[in-house]
């Protein structure tokens, strides 16, 4: 690894996957200089890198932990996009390689045929447990979590192949904790790593559960993301403590964090 430096965390969205106008669904980009990463492609993330004044052309990767739509279904819009303005330089996807056929037939289905692009696409696997080498700055690793077991008899019977996971992803000697989505309180302990930063998903586990989590770990930031607006008051109210301690910090679109 190269020698460290300051990481960039910039949130483009912090919702949660139900629709409101004052946040758009959990996405941000990490950046080490030039090297950077945006993880997921919510409905509508064009339109939200635009209106954060986000160069499409400064987006060298992207990974994307799972297809329900507010983390996937904006992806083929953005490639457009890119077509559109120019885009030369190459961009890299990272997929779950059980997900590789499926996302591979939307994006034939969606006419996205890239011999016809100007730009180079290239696909990248990734696979749990296994550490993923991005560049000489950024790697990151998958653990499966629990978020679509709900979902493991559906898709058995419809023949559909499932896969979320949870990252941990190391720039230079410093190390971020991303949760994703998840199903329950365990998926938080998924990596026993110590990390510089945490970023979680506050939405489908219960707020005490968060607290006791925060409790029980030393990371220097955690980040809480995939906010319902509906219950975000209560969330800022019972962390209140930690976030005047600048312990605990709960973004809006578009702010920007040095780790």
């Amino acid at each position: 690894m190269v020698n460290d430096e300051r990481i960039k965390i910039r949130f483009v969205g912090t919702g949660s996957a139900k629709t409101n106008l004052k946040r758009f669904h959990t996405s941000f980009i990490i950046s080490r200089d030039v090297d950077n990463i945006l993880i997921d492609c919510g409905d509508g993330i064009s339109r939200k890198l635009a209106e954060l004044q986000i160069n499409l052309n400064s987006i060298k990767n992207i990974l994307i932990t799972h297809t329900h739509p507010d983390h996937f279904s904006g992806i083929a819009a953005l490639l457009v996009n890119m077509k559109m303005i120019g885009r030369e330089s190459p961009i890299s996807i990272f997929i779950h390689q059980d997900l590789m056929d499926f996302v591979k037939y939307f994006f034939a289905q969606s006419y996205l045929f890239f011999e016809r692009f100007d730009f180079p696409v290239d696909f990248k696997t990734y696979n749990c447990e296994e550490k993923t080498i991005l560049n000489d700055c950024i790697s990151f690793q998958a653990k499966e979590n629990s978020h679509l077991s709900k979902y493991h008899q559906l898709v058995k019977s419809k023949k559909v192949k499932s896969a979320s996971s949870s990252f941990l992803f190391e720039i230079g000697n410093k190390k971020i904790f991303y949760s994703s989505d998840i199903g329950d309180k365990s998926d938080l302990h998924l990596f026993k790593d110590e990390f510089n930063a945490c970023i979680i998903e506050s939405t489908h586990i219960e707020i005490s559960e968060i607290v006791e989590y925060l409790n029980g770990n030393s990371s220097n930031k955690y980040f809480l993301v995939h906010i319902d607006e509906e219950r975000e008051e209560l969330l800022k109210s019972n962390l209140l403590d930690k976030i005047s301690k600048g312990k605990v910090f709960i973004p809006n679109d578009g702010d920007e964090y040095l780790i």
